[in-house]
């Protein structure tokens, strides 16, 4: 990885640390600069930012592109998520996504938004507004950060 690469890794832990609401952070770049890659090395390196004094984070990967090629009526965006994991797991997810007792940091790491952008259409839920109901739970739960890789930003996704 590119030192370019080490900073934006750098730069997502420190936004992700940060106490208080959830954020929704836009990783943009043009087609083959290494998006997925920075996506799923923060994922891989989300190992060893536990410490005794840090609450751990939790990477999830999301194919936004095969989430938006679903009929709108199929799943919501966190059941589609869930559905990524055997049926033990999914339901200690679901539990542990409702715990406030919990201490850890959850961030959703949204890959191929520009795909999903062309999955959209008449019977598709749209992939933004799918996005910010996620990340906007109206809970008092440890918050929910989306990191959304495209090569364009989003111009009608919802301010955080």
């Amino acid at each position: 990885m590119t030192d370019g690469g080490e900073l934006v890794i750098s730069r997502l832990v420190s936004l992700v640390r940060r106490k208080g609401k959830a954020r929704r952070i836009i990783l943009a770049g043009e087609l083959g600069s290494g998006k997925t890659s920075t996506l799923l090395r923060f994922a891989i390196d989300s190992r060893s930012l536990s410490t005794v004094r840090r609450s751990p984070v939790i990477p999830i990967y999301v194919d936004l592109a095969q989430y938006a090629a679903q009929p709108t009526e199929t799943q919501s965006l966190s059941e589609f998520i869930l559905s990524q994991f055997d049926e033990p797991t999914r339901g200690e997810m679901r539990n542990a996504w409702n715990d406030s007792t919990l201490d850890v940091g959850w961030v959703f790491l949204f890959d191929n938004a520009n795909e999903a952008e062309l999955q959209e259409g008449i019977g598709h839920y749209s992939w933004q507004r799918a996005v910010t109901d996620f990340t906007h739970r109206r809970s008092p739960l440890v918050p929910f950060h989306a990191v959304i890789a495209t090569s364009r930003p989003p111009v009608n996704l919802e301010p955080a």
